[in-house]
């Protein structure tokens, strides 16, 4: 048992911007772990990037 515990909180996912370990979720494209504060900030940086990839496209 104490090898499962072990293994358990070495498998603990943590934000990659602040390390915190509550509310960690995964983005699906990039693969990388975010609390709920940096989830919003990553989608919105994303979105961004859409934005830019669009308008460049409307200009071509």
């Amino acid at each position: 048992m104490k090898f499962i515990r072990n293994a358990t909180i070495n498998n603990t996912r943590h934000c990659v911007k602040c390390s915190k370990s509550n509310s960690v979720s995964t983005c699906d494209g990039c693969r990388l772990t975010f609390c709920e504060r940096h989830a919003i900030t990553h989608r919105q940086e994303l979105t961004d990037q859409l934005e830019n990839i669009i308008q460049d496209h409307n200009l071509l």
